[in-house]
């Protein structure tokens, strides 16, 4: 009978032992369990991080390209507008040159024109004065006539009258 006290003992005592492995067994299953879940929840922040981070830089990445492509936009604008002043400026110096050498055509035209006119207004006043002359030397000569006409007649008619006076007619 102490053999089956002895054993039963001994069959309670490894029930006890296989209970108290089984639970040291569940509880050392639960810590790894629960270290795994939190090592795998660990993980899935990591993770999710990492994929927000992701997310973000491909987000900053489009923000800075769209950014750079209206920086480009400005310049190309700003360009386009210098250039085009530019081009403005150099074809009002163009314009402007060419009114100058219009102006300095027109002018020389002007002066030449006016010299001109002034050779015709001469020559014009030299045939003026030549004219004048001539008629004023023709009337001279028709006075010269008269006078002389008149010298003539007077002495002949103071030779055929020798004591008359001459009347005034």
């Amino acid at each position: 009978m102490n053999k089956i006290k002895e054993t039963k003992k001994q069959s309670d005592f490894a029930g006890k032992e296989r209970e108290r492995r089984r639970r040291k067994l569940a509880v050392d299953q639960a810590t790894t369990q629960a270290r795994l879940d939190k090592q795998k929840q660990e993980d899935m922040l990591v993770e999710k991080l990492l994929n927000r981070e992701l997310e973000e830089q491909k987000q900053a990445y489009i923000l800075e390209r769209a950014i750079k492509c209206k920086e480009m936009q400005v310049e190309n604008r700003r360009q386009k507008a210098v250039s085009i002043a530019e081009k403005r400026d150099k074809q009002m110096a163009e314009i402007e040159e060419q009114r100058i050498q219009e102006v300095k055509a027109n002018e020389a035209q002007r002066y030449a024109d006016i010299l001109d006119s002034k050779k015709q207004f001469a020559s014009l006043r030299k045939e003026q004065k030549h004219a004048r002359r001539r008629v004023n030397l023709e009337i001279a000569s028709g006075l010269v006539d008269l006078i002389m006409d008149l010298a003539e007649e007077t002495h002949i008619t103071q030779q055929t009258n020798p004591g008359k006076k001459l009347r005034k007619e």
